[in-house]
């Protein structure tokens, strides 16, 4: 049985508009009928007609303005509905302790990074010296928690990412080498079991250098991490391991790699390899760039790894989507510093270089095409740092994280080009860091899953 339909009730204000409503209309058709021209009375009810609209308009403002009295007496939030909170505002200005974190990276990246870098390409083997270097920056606690024995208050990916964006100023080999073991700590303080996190975590917090890596990308002709062919059975003490992951930053040195493997039941999953593990072999690569970064091929031939092996010991779903997302926003906003090192290097020369007795930024041809670097420059860095501020907040990124991947894939390759282009023969030579840069920045469209913020 269905229920009787109920009218709503009316307000007063409602009542008056329809009084005068139908009044009108009662007096407009008499107006217009044959009768009242008939009788010579049509003219009296036109004139009434018009005093009634404008008598119904005057009521109409009258109950308006005392609505809005009302308005004034009772709060807002009771007579409105009430409005979808807003999305926090995206603002690029760093705290004072981002800040300051930022310069002093951005000094040991200048001072120190740039000038290793570049012997480092050259084939000399990094020191002991330059490792302590490193760890006196203190830049492991900055991400590390005060619980695990570092100093951060809260995780953050926009520090992180400002990390990364300072360190691609100096080079960006030796800060994919640097920051491929914050990207370990990083994963494993967000997905790492408690017992993990006291055991991995705590050698980053020490005096001594601790090098680690991520190993994802696979020896496919176009990497799909969502195809990944590692594979991860359950054996009765943990799991056998068989793969073969190209690339991996760091890999013989590293005393720490996270392998991501398939398992059946979980998807793709990360697991811990520590150093001399049974059944791993490390074969070094060789490239264009990136000399530096040490790069490997690691494989793995029926490795048997413990149970606690997998990151977060199955107690929690890998998001594979959200790393991905997490790795584009690191790899970007490293590609972001080594930019701005080959703009701010392009610049100085184009001042200095003199033609025709005045400097070539003079130039109509020059001038435009340092402004277009920059354009694409300061475009890239927003991206990265709304992805990375989305990510601070809970929000969703992946999209973010994806344009600015886009974005940098298309631009930073350009930018190295063009930085070469401005230096005309010199560019050329090792006698400027520019060649370098550009032979670095060709693997910001290669690199995947590499870092993670």
């Amino acid at each position: 049985m269905s229920l009787p339909k109920t009218k709503p009730k009316k307000s007063n204000a409602n009542i008056i508009e329809t009084a005068a409503a139908v009044g009108l209309r009662v007096m407009n058709g008499i107006a217009g009928s044959q009768l009242a021209q008939d009788t010579g009375v049509a003219p009296l009810f036109k004139e009434a007609l018009y005093l009634g609209s404008r008598t119904a308009l005057k009521a109409g403002a009258e109950l308006t303005g005392v609505f809005k009295q009302l308005q004034n007496l009772v709060p807002t939030s009771k007579l409105n509905r009430p409005e979808k909170k807003a999305e926090p505002l995206f603002d690029l200005t760093f705290s004072e302790e981002q800040q300051m974190i930022g310069d002093m990276i951005e000094e040991f990246a200048k001072g120190v990074l740039r000038p290793t870098g570049k012997t480092a390409d050259e084939g000399e083997v990094l020191t002991a010296e330059f490792y302590d270097k490193i760890v006196q920056t203190g830049i492991f606690g900055a991400t590390i928690p005060e619980a695990a024995g570092g100093a951060a208050y809260e995780r953050s990916p926009v520090t992180v990412a400002l990390l990364a964006e300072k360190l691609g100023l100096g080079d960006y080999a030796l800060a994919l080498k640097i920051l491929a073991s914050l990207s370990f700590v990083n994963l494993v303080n967000d997905c790492g079991s408690d017992a993990q996190r006291a055991r991995f975590l705590a050698p980053f917090t020490g005096d001594r250098y601790v090098q680690a890596a991520l190993a994802v990308m696979e020896n496919t002709l176009r990497f799909d991490y969502d195809k990944i062919t590692t594979r991860a059975e359950r054996a009765h003490s943990g799991f056998w391991l068989t793969g073969e992951k190209r690339m991996v930053v760091a890999g013989e040195s590293a005393d720490a790699v996270l392998v991501f493997a398939r398992l059946a039941g979980e998807g793709v999953v990360p697991f811990i390899i520590e150093k001399d593990q049974p059944g791993v072999s490390w074969h070094e690569e060789r490239h264009m760039g990136l000399r530096a970064a040490s790069l490997a091929t690691l494989r793995i031939e029926n490795a048997l790894l413990p149970q606690d092996s997998l990151l977060g010991e199955g107690k929690t779903k890998f998001d594979l989507q959200h790393f991905m997302a997490s790795s584009q926003i690191a790899l970007g906003a490293l590609t972001v510093g080594t930019m701005k090192a080959a703009i701010d290097y392009a610049i100085e020369y184009c001042n200095a270089r003199e033609a025709f007795g005045e400097p070539i930024t003079h130039r109509q041809a020059v001038a435009f095409m340092l402004a277009d670097m920059a354009t694409e420059y300061e475009a890239l860095r927003l991206m990265v740092y709304r992805a990375a501020s989305r990510a601070e907040h809970g929000l969703d990124f992946k999209r973010e994280a994806y344009l600015a991947d886009l974005q940098a894939s298309n631009y930073a390759m350009k930018i190295a080009t063009d930085a070469v282009q401005l230096l005309g023969g010199h560019g050329y030579t090792r006698e400027h860091p520019v060649e370098l840069w550009y032979r670095q920045l060709r693997a910001s469209a290669i690199l995947k899953g590499a870092l993670y913020v």
